[in-house]
């Protein structure tokens, strides 16, 4: 139980990390006029590829984000005519891209620990399942370890050609016998 303590304090480390630089980034492209809206929403997109699909998927399109723009604004530079002072754009850029790739391995992150979470809850929920074999309240077997000695036993008997025989009893008003009767 400690593991998934601790790895639920790393989430949660994680996810206030991720509040915060977002919070960070967001004061700090706020200053940009049309460009602000654009940078957020693919900010946003990327860090959410990264907290469904995992780190790969979100720098893959990091990587797609960044080589697009780049190439955009090479494109842009080179004309006669230029749009925006060259110098801002590539601040703009490599403050962006270094955003991104954080943001991309914070998210990639929180989806690797909650997958681990998921596996490991998912293990304990078998290991409690295979533990509890026996019915506290009647004291037979549970439904799966009944199946499988079931099962046993009809093998057992087809082996040896004997015949086999299975009563299965379903009592009403169990508890109120239980109650009166212990």
């Amino acid at each position: 139980m400690k593991i998934s303590f601790s790895e639920s304090q790393k989430l949660f480390a994680y996810f206030s990390g991720l509040i915060a630089a977002l919070s960070l980034f967001i004061y700090y492209v706020s200053a940009q006029q049309s460009e602000g809206a654009l940078i957020l929403c693919i900010t946003f997109v990327v860090i959410a590829a990264g907290i469904w699909f995992g780190p790969i998927y979100a720098l893959a399109v990091t990587l797609i984000v960044l080589f697009v723009l780049g190439t955009l604004m090479m494109f842009f530079q080179t004309g006669q005519t230029s749009l925006f002072p060259a110098e801002e754009g590539l601040r703009m850029l490599v403050v962006w891209g270094i955003a991104l790739l954080l943001f991309s391995f914070i998210s990639g992150r929180i989806h690797d620990i909650t997958a681990e979470l998921r596996r490991s809850i998912t293990r304990l929920q078998s290991e409690i399942k295979s533990y509890v074999a026996v019915d506290r309240v009647t004291g037979f077997d549970n439904k799966q370890r009944m199946r499988l000695e079931l099962s046993e036993e009809i093998k057992r008997a087809e082996r040896y050609g004997n015949s086999f025989v299975f009563l299965l009893l379903h009592m009403h008003y169990f508890k109120e016998f239980k109650s009166l009767y212990g």
